[in-house]
């Protein structure tokens, strides 16, 4: 009897550290561990094998979420992150890695941290601690290195997450590269402020020269004084140029808001190329004391806005002569590249562009930077608008040029067969 008891009691134990291994087992995540209830009233067993699978389920929705999450973005348009709740990095998409070039294990942690422009760390950083510190959303700009080594602007926003829960977690963001905006803003205010400086210009020097022949006029009739007529024609031919440039300035602000706008209207007709381009030298060649020669290589009649491939004729002829102060020539050069194309080319022995900036310079507000580039006055649009003129041609404008041996541009616009 005692036996028998001592056998009940020593399999029940048994059986209960069984249950108890099966259920720890069950617990990290081991569901193939062997276990099978003594019969079908066993309720312990029965209960253990029910986690089990509840729990088996549980965790294949959790990976299934997951797996949907990784998907999501390393498919999303931009850069993920997360970060645990001790701020360290804890997940990057692919967005990210394939911008920095750089692998997952290098960028967890504080590794990312590499990547940060030095000049800006400080700032995101106190940023960054003071909305994890008060659980709160926050949004920063900041420099990040590329994979080929520049740096880009990029913006980041970041909000806290908790579990089910509600336990805090960590953060989790993204980046967008705003390199291309952050470039264009700046050019927008230098621009800005370049054209405040170039309007005011032109206005000091009317406002001077009529406050001069007020004086004159005054001086006339207090002394009965003489006028002279000298005076009087340098300061008229003065003004005039001033107001001269002051219109084109005006009339390039206006073309820009058109274009921006969309509203840049083209008065399409068929006219003779040829005769416009002598037009335009001949209206430049008496602003000028250099020698502007015509070849014309072809004759032929183009199908478009005469007034404004005129206005691009009259830009590249500008900035032949702005460009070229110690030389005296300019070539101008019509000829048919292909059979149903016709290019005019301006070309000056000037100052030259650098390769670098040959498709920057057709941006709006870019100005080529340099102690030369400098002196000259303009707003940063002329070519812009040019290009965009010659475009809505469906034709092109491009330039050929080096440093210190002028430079080239070549616009080509299709011809009436």
């Amino acid at each position: 009897m005692i036996g028998s008891l001592a056998e009940s009691i020593s399999s029940i134990a048994t059986t209960n550290k069984q249950l108890t291994d099966a259920a720890e087992a069950i617990g990290k995540g081991n569901f193939n561990v062997p276990f099978v209830p003594r019969n079908d009233d066993d309720v312990l067993a029965n209960a253990i094998i029910r986690m089990k699978d509840n729990l088996k389920r549980f965790t294949r929705e959790i990976e299934k979420s997951k797996e949907q999450f990784r998907q999501v973005a390393d498919n999303a348009p931009v850069m993920i992150w997360m970060t645990d709740e001790n701020k360290q990095c804890n997940f990057v998409n692919k967005g990210w890695l394939r911008f920095t070039g750089r692998t997952s294990e290098q960028e967890l942690g504080y590794g990312w941290i590499e990547g940060m422009h030095p000049d800006d760390y400080s700032r995101s950083a106190e940023i960054f601690d003071d909305a994890f510190n008060s659980r709160e959303q926050y949004s920063v700009e900041y420099r990040f290195r590329r994979a080929d080594g520049s740096y880009r602007w990029l913006s980041e926003t970041g909000a806290p997450r908790y579990s089910t829960e509600g336990k805090f977690e960590g953060y989790i963001g993204t980046c967008v590269d705003i390199h291309e905006m952050k470039v264009h803003e700046q050019r927008r205010d230098n621009f800005i402020k370049m054209a405040s400086h170039e309007l005011k210009t032109p206005i000091t020097s009317i406002k001077g020269y009529v406050q001069l022949l007020l004086n004159m006029y005054k001086d006339h009739n207090e002394n009965k004084g003489q006028f002279s007529s000298q005076a009087i024609q340098a300061s008229l031919t003065t003004i005039d140029k001033q107001i001269i440039k002051l219109n084109r300035l005006m009339s390039e602000l206006l073309d820009l808001s058109r274009i921006d706008s969309d509203r840049l209207e083209l008065n399409m007709q068929n006219f003779q190329l040829n005769d416009l381009i002598t037009e335009s030298v001949e209206d430049v060649q008496q602003t000028t004391k250099h020698e502007i020669i015509i070849k014309n290589g072809t004759i032929c009649k183009v199908f478009g806005d005469r007034d404004r491939i005129g206005q691009v004729m009259l830009n590249l002829l500008s900035n032949a002569i702005k460009y070229s102060p110690k030389t005296n020539s300019i070539e101008v050069n019509i000829y048919q590249p292909a059979k149903n194309c016709v290019a005019v080319s301006v070309s000056d022995h000037g100052i030259g562009i650098d390769q670098e900036h040959h498709q920057k310079i057709f941006e709006r507000f870019y100005r080529v930077e340099g102690k030369s580039e400098q002196t000259y006055p303009g707003f940063g649009i002329g070519l812009f608008i040019a290009s965009e003129i010659i475009h809505r041609h469906n034709g092109s404008l491009n330039v050929k040029s080096k440093r210190n041996e002028g430079a080239t541009f070549t616009l080509t616009l299709p011809i009436l067969s």
